[in-house]
């Protein structure tokens, strides 16, 4: 057993209060598993005790020592009195030669008066109460050996402590009230489906861990079970270190892997027991960060509500000492300030606080040790925040990442669409930081359909748990009867899956209407429009009592509105134009702002270096409702000409109104028409976004016209968004997957250039997906053959190699049978693999590495994964059928050459513990048969196999290890292969030398 370690405090006796904290300090420490002493403990002890004999004795003897500072013992330091004198002259003689052994502390924070001169570029711990983190660092720097430190246990709260828990309170009451208010906006009360906030994705990450405290419980747990093994103390002690500090979570994942593998290599034989914890560790590290929760769906599918009811949910009982405070911030904030002061801004608001900084809340919040404490900011609309300014999503990005430094800082983010968040976004943030959602369904092995989503999606949430009939139900509807009636509904959205056509509908039903027939989108906006005017009617202070009166009147005013809007082509007018509107223009102007129709804006002008008003404008809002009314009011009146020239005209409603043409035109069942403004619309292009993005809504024979168009012809791209929507009709449309891939190709580089991999990513799993036939996957792999890009290649090679794996074991294809598949498909496009290897260098002259070579690293390396305790059994079925010299075709032999190495060595350096031993053994007994034969090309390939083992090739601080270099030597002293070796000169010296070797080249 460890003995405590032995601690002497020394302090001066500035006062009887000072005289009293130190001795609360020492018995704190005496709490803490330490054997901590004092001049008035000893005195306790011993009566007769000379005072310097004491202090020697304690200072020279002990393990540590603890040296309080205080103004009293600077002057009688640095003046060299009273009994300080002594032992200050017995500390900075030996200081320099044990540093460690003397631990300077005091009561507030470090200042010159406190500290002596020969102590001020020294480390001062502060111990203050609002500072009791720094306990952490004191015990760490008193820890002796292999002492394991308790946790420190609950101290008193401090000042700051205090007011903290009392605002947490006045938090609870402000929220409640911010509920209330905003609800009142929306059609049912937060809660009403509470189920869904208790969804397991979502109802998890509200209550879970985060990764850290995982990865504290973790380490815990490991030091306890394996306290007897040789260094696993110091590994887990310095585990605890790093988790402690405040590293960002890419900081401490680095540390951590480092820490661990460095034990590893100092300890060549472990348990296979301690292993798998070891992999439990590991595991951990490459698990997604879980900081950031993000919900995506459809306009209407009931996301903000959700928003609410996380809120609404939401119970602090400080007593328990488990605290969610959950802080919604609004977009607008974004606009006014930088990140850290838009949540200061709605923390300070909520709390009733004036925090300056996180930092200072993280130092309140760490000093609160023995409470467990998570703040969630809840930001609506997010999408809305990444259209402020080009850079904000990747500032956004850089503060998730540098302030999980803050445990205690989670996200819960709401978009519109997947798609939305595509556009955006095209990096490894939400692979890091998200928890992973993807539904991984077994049918993926089937060939069969399956939805890839990211985020927690509200249209599956909505399947899930019945929204659609609970809503029927809260309306008194008979929800029994709708099994029925589903198929043959046609509309925008699946009616399961959005609660708003569904409120919209049940809420404007008349008593006649028996079904949810000819649920269209004419029809749902419609009765939309109905809501609002309705709305209009009902909060309006016009001084007509008859019901009917007052609506001709609101209907008279909005057309009037309309007529200006069309006349003047704009959504935005100044307040002074509503003269139009002539004595009602304050009556209307109030209806339309209270139905969040329109809203009042202040333009000003840059004169002279200032900022002046000019004018009060109105902005129409809803863009969908106003294009609408335009609609509604010309095909009202028989004026389809004059509608469809106003749709050319309005730039502003261009997009709106040319969706009612085209689902006017269909819904009327004018064929020809619709198919020649389809045509049209194509040739023109002005508009081709909007056609591509409305087309989903169509047949499926208007979507083929499309299709065709975009099949058989080059068109410019205009943007990020219109090439966008070109992605997403492809996604959605159902025309051949092969074909779809062929107009991927066309624009490959565009979609790299404007950031959009990651949505292409999620259509090719998803169109791949729904693949069984081998042949089928391998049109669509020869559609990329001659891709250049290297970033889309990796995208698409990748999923390639998944969906190929996937068919090959659905069918239950030997390996041998898979690697003749593999080699045909090879074998049948040898031109174009050829064409596609003269590719230009790049600006740094590096390699670039095609896509059939990417595709097939990616799939020879599933295939070595599957073969368990056999994995050498590929490289043996490519060698024995000569496959790695195919036909004696140079560019093909290379493929698959370098395919197997990089593969190889790929699943070497991704192996740990005994099956990295097992597989190793077998490795270098495959090389040591390919070095040592008589064939020079075989050679050639064990230097390969030899050479991938590494990271980074290139690396002269990484070196081969010592099992790999004889067979390395066997290649080196092969004649024949002098000028092979040369070429490869300084990768061979560096590690000889590094192996001590003589040099051989």
């Amino acid at each position: 057993m460890v003995r405590p370690p032995i601690i002497f405090v020394t302090y001066s006796r500035d006062s009887e209060e000072h005289i009293e904290f130190v001795n609360s300090f020492t018995e704190l420490l005496n709490e803490n598993g330490f054997n901590a002493r004092n001049d008035i403990s000893l005195v306790k002890e011993e009566t007769a005790i000379s005072f310097p004999q004491m202090m020697y004795k304690n200072i020279i003897h002990s393990d540590k020592v603890i040296v309080v500072l205080s103004a009293g013992y600077k002057e009688k330091a640095d003046n060299f009195t009273g009994g300080v004198s002594f032992e200050f002259e017995l500390i900075i003689k030996d200081i320099d030669d044990n540093p460690l052994k003397y631990v300077l502390v005091c009561r507030d924070e470090r200042t010159v008066d406190i500290t002596p001169l020969f102590f001020k570029d020294r480390d001062i711990l502060s111990l203050r109460e609002e500072q009791l983190s720094n306990y952490k660092n004191l015990f760490e720097k008193l820890r002796v050996g292999d002492q394991i430190i308790r946790e420190i246990p609950q101290q008193i709260i401090g000042r700051e402590g205090k007011e903290f828990l009392d605002k947490v309170q006045f938090y609870s009451v402000r929220i409640g009230q911010f509920v209330n208010t905003e609800v009142k906006k929306l059609p049912f009360f937060p809660g009403f489906d509470s189920t869904i906030i208790k969804d397991k994705l979502l109802g998890g990450f509200l209550t879970s861990k985060t990764w850290r405290e995982e990865l504290i419980s973790l380490v815990r747990e490991f030091n306890r079970e394996y306290n007897s093994i040789p260094g696993h103390n110091e590994l887990c002690r310095r585990l605890m270190i790093v988790l402690d500090a405040e590293f960002n979570y890419r900081e401490i994942d680095f540390s951590l892997n480092r820490e661990i593998n460095q034990f590893l290599l100092s300890h060549d034989r472990i348990s296979e027991h301690y292993e798998r914890s070891i992999n439990g560790l590991y595991k951990l590290l490459a698990d997604s960060y879980n900081k950031v929760f993000i919900i995506s769906g459809e306009s209407g599918t009931g996301k903000t509500h959700i928003a609410f009811s996380v809120l609404y949910d939401n119970r602090i009982n400080v007593n328990l000492k488990e605290i969610s405070i959950r802080i919604p911030v609004k977009v607008d904030d974004f606009r006014e300030c930088d990140i850290e002061n838009a949540l200061l801004k709605s923390i300070n608001y909520f709390m009733n606080t004036n925090y300056r900084s996180l930092k200072e809340i993280n130092n309140i919040i760490t000093g609160l040790i023995d409470y467990s404490i998570r703040f969630l900011f809840v930001i609506d609309d997010f999408n809305q925040c990444c259209n402020l300014r080009k850079e904000f999503f990747r500032d956004f990005k850089n503060f998730v990442e540098d302030f999980t430094k803050y445990d205690w800082i989670s996200w819960l983010l709401f978009i519109n669409e997947y798609e939305e968040y595509c556009i955006i976004d095209d990096s490894d943030f939400i692979e890091r930081y998200y928890i992973d959602h993807s539904y991984d369904d077994e049918s993926s092995n089937t060939g069969d359909n399956v939805v890839v989503y990211p985020f927690l999606n509200m249209s599956e949430l909505n399947k899930k748990y019945n929204t659609l009939t609970k809503i029927l139900e809260f309306y008194k509807f008979q929800s029994s009867v709708n099994e029925d009636f589903f198929p043959e509904i046609n509309t925008i959205f699946e009616l399961f899956i959005n609660p708003l056509i569904v409120h919209v509908y049940a809420s404007t039903v008349s008593d006649s209407e028996k079904e949810l027939l000819n649920l269209c989108y004419f029809d749902f906006i419609n009765r939309y429009t109905k809501i609002k005017m309705k709305k209009m009617l009902d909060i309006s202070y016009r001084d007509i009592s008859n019901r009917d009166e007052l609506e001709i009147e609101v209907l008279n005013d909005m057309n009037k509105v309309i007529n200006y809007a069309v006349e003047k082509s704009t959504l935005s007018f100044n307040v002074k134009s509503l003269s139009f509107l002539g004595s009602n223009a304050s009556y209307a102007l109030y209806e339309l702002i209270n139905t969040q129709l329109a809203v009042k804006q202040k333009v000003t002008q840059n004169y002279l270096n200032e900022e002046i008003l000019i004018q009060m404008n109105i902005q129409l809002l809803f863009k969908m409702f106003w294009a609408y009314r335009i609609f509604i009011r010309y095909i009202g009146s028989n004026e389809w000409e004059r509608f469809r020239m106003i749709s050319r005209s309005f730039d502003e409603l261009g997009p709106e109104l040319l969706i009612y043409e085209i689902l006017y035109l269909e819904n009327e069942k004018q064929e020809d028409d619709l198919s020649q403004l389809i045509g049209s619309e194509l040739i023109e292009k002005e508009r081709l976004e909007t056609l591509l993005f409305t087309s989903i809504k169509l047949k499926t024979k208007y979507q083929q016209i499309i299709f065709e168009y975009l099949f058989k012809e080059n068109i410019v791209i205009k943007g990020k968004r219109e090439l966008f929507s070109l992605l997403y009709f492809l996604k959605y449309t159902n025309a051949n997957i092969p074909q779809k891939c062929s107009v991927i190709a066309k624009y490959i580089n565009e979609i790299s250039d404007h950031g959009l991999g990651l949505y292409l990513k999620v259509i090719m799993r998803t169109n791949m997906n729904k693949l069984s036939s081998l042949q089928k996957l391998k049109r669509c792999i020869y559609e990329f053959i001659a891709c250049s890009n290297d970033k889309m290649n990796k995208i698409i090679a990748e999923i390639s190699a998944d969906n190929f794996q996937r068919i090959l074991l659905y069918n239950e294809y030997s390996l041998e049978r898979s690697v003749e598949l593999i080699i045909d498909l090879l074998d049948k496009k040898t031109i174009e693999i050829e064409l596609s290897t003269y590719i230009a260098p790049t600006d740094d002259d590096s390699y670039v590495v095609t896509f059939t070579e990417l595709f097939l690293r990616y799939l020879f390396s599933h295939l070595i994964y599957k073969k368990g305790n056999e994995k050498m059994e590929l490289h043996n079925i490519l060698l024995r059928n000569d496959y790695y010299y195919f036909k004696n075709n140079k560019v093909i032999s290379h493929i698959i050459r370098t395919g197997a190495a990089v593969a190889y060595g790929y699943v070497y350096k991704s192996l740990k513990g005994s099956q990295k031993d097992f597989f190793k053994a077998n490795y270098i007994e495959a090389i040591s048969k390919l070095s040592g034969s008589n064939n020079i090309r075989l050679k050639k390939l064990a230097f390969h196999f030899i050479s991938n083992t590494l990271y980074d090739q290139d690396n002269p601080e990484e070196y081969l290890e010592w099992e790999f270099i004889e067979p390395l030597i066997d290649v080196v002293r092969d004649s024949r292969l002098k000028e092979f070796c040369l070429n490869r000169k300084t990768f061979i010296n560096n590690n000889f030398k590094h192996h001590s070797l003589e040099v051989m080249i």
